[in-house]
């Protein structure tokens, strides 16, 4: 009897000795998913104890896929970034911040008198709120650090609804001083011009792939190998516009659209 316990006991020890492994080596993972949520962005960047969310995508969507890719005794995300009050970019991270521990929460500056945006304050809690004009890098482990360009001006109070994609956030992911992807949200080409010339290997297509939100000349700015394009299966806004893809073509650029599933990236 003694031994079938103490043989037990030894088995049980052993099994919360893999499980923390287990834990450790996907906590050391280093990856880039962008997650398909409809008509709408969501990103995760993870490098390995750091997580950031861009965005959270029209519904919940964004917080299946997360319990499906984070461990589930993970509750932490350490930055949350929403690119701007569109409910399409903000309406997934309400119940994320009511299911998660957010430590740091950045944002633009704009507010929206919508019933999301205001469900959205109300869960701030704990978290630490920063606006991108006062931040200008997150430094994560293993040297990998997100750059924030564009808003760096404070943001008028009264900006209507109509620059809320002007002033949408645009991030870059780099590995010491190599650029990996930049996040451009809903940017207008005008913002995205503000942003240093560099080449990035990933290029969040700005606003689902609308005509008025990319050029030639911003395919050349950032000199992409992959598109990312996050627009909904049949939308009806006619996202991603077929020139967006014959330019995104015409530079040899791999068109990724996350209608046909998530994309993630080995960083």
């Amino acid at each position: 009897m003694k031994n079938n316990f103490f043989k037990n006991f030894l088995i049980l020890i052993f099994s919360f000795f893999l499980l923390f492994k287990i834990f450790e080596e996907i906590k050391k993972d280093n990856f880039l998913e962008f997650f398909y949520v409809g008509q709408g962005d969501g990103i995760l960047i993870n490098t390995g104890k750091t997580q950031i969310i861009i965005d959270g995508g029209p519904d919940n969507t964004i917080l299946h896929k997360l319990g499906n890719t984070l461990p589930y005794f993970d509750k932490k995300i350490e930055f949350l970034i929403l690119t701007h009050p569109d409910a399409d970019h903000l309406t997934g991270l309400i119940e994320i911040l009511e299911r998660y521990e957010v430590e740091n929460i950045v944002l633009n500056g704009m507010k929206s008198k919508k019933i999301e945006w205001i469900e959205f304050t109300k869960n701030f809690k704990d978290s630490k709120i920063f606006f991108s004009n006062e931040i200008s890098s997150i430094d994560l482990e293993k040297n990998y650090s997100l750059k924030i360009f564009f808003p760096k001006e404070k943001i008028p109070e009264n900006t209507s609804n109509l620059k809320s994609n002007y002033y949408s956030i645009i991030s870059g992911l780099y590995k010491k001083d190599e650029p990996i992807a930049i996040f451009t949200g809903d940017a207008e080409i005008l913002s995205q011009q503000k942003v240093p010339n560099e080449t990035f290997k990933i290029l969040k297509v700005s606003h689902h792939g609308s005509k008025k939100n990319t050029n030639s000349k911003i395919l050349e700015k950032f000199s992409p190998e992959i598109g990312i394009i996050s627009a909904g299966k049949k939308n009806s806004y006619g996202h991603p516009h077929p020139e967006i893809l014959k330019i995104l073509k015409e530079k040899n650029v791999e068109i990724v659209e996350l209608k046909n599933g998530d994309f993630i990236f080995q960083l």
